[in-house]
């Protein structure tokens, strides 16, 4: 009886574990032709503060964003990187928890890598604000004028 049991519970978490499709990792916004497209992805993985009207991103998530059971505990690792324009008014809302910091080798390279192949919907005249989370891997660069938002966010 302990064999049978055994046996068949070895099966169903080779079942479970095994799928057919490849779980996707990563999501990036030039898969998206158009701005709407790139909002809704964007809205459904991240925590929403207010509306915006575009977004450029490139998210990773080791455990995927497609629906699977782990049957095993494996840890995650997120490092989500996007842009979104909303309305400067709302600009706010996205900043609770966050405090200004002196610009620091956290915000090089990266928000301009997100908006480099789009760089004509991203007009960027105004001097930044640079914000962190303390004791998080959180960083955000605002354009507040421009109503533009850089976040990113890594977690372990």
């Amino acid at each position: 009886m302990n064999r049978l049991f055994f046996t068949v519970s070895v099966c169903c978490i080779m079942l479970c574990s095994c799928s057919d499709e490849e779980i996707k990792k990563e999501l990036y916004s030039l898969n998206y032709g158009t701005k709407a497209e790139r909002v809704a992805t964007l809205k459904k993985e991240i925590e929403v503060h207010s509306d915006f009207e575009n977004a450029e991103f490139l998210l990773y998530n080791s455990k995927g964003f497609t629906f699977h059971v782990n049957t095993f505990y494996l840890p995650e690792y997120r490092d989500y990187r996007y842009v979104i324009k909303l309305n400067p008014e709302d600009i706010d809302k996205w900043l609770k928890g966050f405090e200004k910091v002196n610009p620091s080798e956290s915000f090089e390279e990266w928000p301009d890598k997100l908006i480099r192949i789009r760089r004509d919907e991203w007009p960027l005249q105004s001097t930044p604000e640079y914000y962190a989370m303390e004791n998080e891997m959180v960083y955000m660069l605002v354009y507040r004028k421009e109503g533009v938002i850089f976040k990113k966010a890594i977690s372990l």
